[in-house]
């Protein structure tokens, strides 16, 4: 009986030693892959100046600039290599679990709480973000401590000026980092409104007030140069579809976030008494939903997620792969009170488990078996088999991380460099897609082509095409470039998720005599 006692006492222990062990495996392992392209942005923007990442962001960016400013001085003590740079992310989703617990705890109870925290360390694109050296972690985190903080002065009879103080600077913070802190802080407006008591309006507004004033104090007149430089134009107007994909890419896209949800209705919906499995009443059901804390949530996400959606079909701002990465916790927490209010612990707690080893294994086929080549392995190529001198022409987002990749070697003057379109080179992290015109492409393309031949000093270079990931403006270059010169090889570096990503296409100039030269292709 003691034993039992004493096993009983450790159990708690051994629980968060296996949580704390599981995020910081989550936060680390294959973090030193090759950076994407975005990162590259993000490395390249943060080892400006200071002033030099606002110029930056004026035209080669479209957020704020806090993100950039943490990364610089992290960069600074850690390095400016992968592990570096991505491990300011990972710090943020280690920081962010602590606060989901609060969180779920001031709504509903301790349970809750430890429910919400242990599925967000398991979520998927949390998972993701952590190992990603791009802002969305530190947004995720700002959005969680914002919401503690709200919650706070409601729910658990922790009002203060304090709360309120700390509020207002979460706010701040969150309005530097990503323009769609502002659609969280109106969904905290929406929910004020409709579930709490005005007794305190007057503090809310001012807190409100206080939260937006730095910014558009300090931040108008570069949001609105930002805005002029089309800087969201490569994403697409959304549908109903967006919304519903939205949901899925919290838990991992596709079937696997089918099975998910299934899986947690099911969790849920089912009781077992006994060796008996019924399912459970409706009016529990009801009444679950009808929880002012379940309300709170679920007002978050609608109002989170809708605005920017309805904004959308003006202008396009919804990047559902991306973005929605600041709500991910109330979809998180949605799920962790469903379970832990209606759920059989024992059944629910053997689901975490499979799914934090289901997460971790498929994060270490991810990181031994990548689904496509990497910038980085891509320029080793290059510089293995391109002689100096050689053309390379760089299409939209193979601009960045290459050109990262080739400073970082020491070879920046190893290749002739080609961006395409030209202006590019002026903003590799933006491509400005509402005015690259079909026929802007075409005399884009015919100036590129004058400029390479113009460029030949032998007439042996090779040129080298490494596509990105907008087929629009790969196609027009590919097609020309076969047409004006010969094609000498292609070669498959990895992925055929994209028509052209992943892919080296090499040529040479044509002969006079119209022979191909010696090991051209046929």
């Amino acid at each position: 009986m003691m034993e039992n006692e004493r096993t009983f006492r450790l159990l708690p222990v051994l629980v968060v030693l296996v949580l704390s062990s599981s995020a910081l495996f989550f936060s680390s392992f294959g973090i030193n892959r090759s950076f994407w392209f975005d990162e590259c942005c993000s490395v390249e923007i943060a080892n400006a100046s200071w002033a030099g990442i606002i110029e930056n962001l004026k035209t080669n960016a479209h957020t704020p600039p806090l993100y950039y400013f943490l990364l610089k001085i992290w960069m600074a003590l850690f390095g400016a290599g992968e592990a570096g740079a991505r491990s300011l992310s990972a710090l943020f989703y280690l920081f962010s679990i602590p606060p989901v617990y609060f969180l779920g705890k001031a709504l509903f109870d301790r349970k809750h709480g430890v429910f919400c925290a242990c599925l967000f360390l398991v979520n998927p694109m949390a998972v993701q973000f952590a190992q990603f050296a791009r802002m969305y972690s530190l947004l995720s985190l700002l959005a969680i401590l914002s919401t503690l903080f709200f919650v706070q002065q409601f729910y658990s009879g922790q009002a203060s000026k304090k709360n309120w103080a700390v509020y207002v600077a979460v706010n701040m913070a969150g309005t530097f980092t990503h323009y769609w802190f502002f659609f969280l802080l109106l969904a905290h407006g929406v929910a004020y409104f409709l579930l709490f008591s005005k007794s305190s309006l007057k503090s809310f507004a001012l807190a409100m007030l206080l939260s937006i004033i730095p910014f558009f104090a300090l931040w108008t007149p570069i949001l609105w140069t930002q805005m002029t430089n089309g800087g969201t134009s490569e994403i697409a107007r959304p549908g109903f579809s967006t919304l519903l994909n939205t949901l899925l890419i919290f838990w991992g896209e596709g079937k696997k976030a089918i099975i998910l949800y299934a899986v947690f209705l099911m969790l849920g919906c089912m009781n077992v008494s006994g060796r008996r499995l019924k399912f459970q009443s409706f009016q529990l059901v009801k009444e679950f939903f009808q929880q002012k804390q379940v309300l709170t949530l679920i007002l978050l996400l609608a109002v989170s997620l809708g605005i920017p959606w309805l904004v959308s079909q003006i202008k396009p701002i919804y990047m559902a792969t991306k973005y929605p990465m600041m709500v991910l916790f109330a979809a998180v927490m949605l799920i962790g009170a469903w379970l832990a209010r209606l759920g059989n612990q024992r059944a629910v707690a053997a689901f975490c488990l499979m799914l934090l080893v289901a997460v971790a294994a498929g994060l270490v086929m991810r990181r031994l078996h990548p689904p496509a080549a990497s910038v980085r392995s891509a320029t080793d190529y290059l510089l293995e088999h391109g002689g100096r001198g050689d053309i390379l022409v760089l299409s939209t987002s193979g601009l960045g991380g290459t050109q990262y990749y080739l400073k970082r070697a020491g070879a920046e003057g190893h290749f002739a460099q080609f961006p395409f379109p030209a202006e590019m080179a002026r903003h590799p992290c933006w491509p400005n897609l509402n005015e690259w015109t079909k026929s802007y492409l075409e005399n884009e393309v015919d100036s590129l082509v004058r400029r390479i031949e113009a460029s030949f000093r032998t007439g042996q270079e090779k040129i080298w095409l490494l596509n990105g990931h907008l087929p629009k403006i790969d196609t027009v270059v590919k097609n020309r470039l076969d047409v004006r010169f010969q094609p000498m090889e292609e070669k498959f570096l990895g992925s055929s998720y994209l028509p052209l990503r992943d892919r080296l296409f090499v040529y040479q100039k044509k002969p006079a005599g119209g022979r191909p030269p010696s090991g051209a292709a046929n």
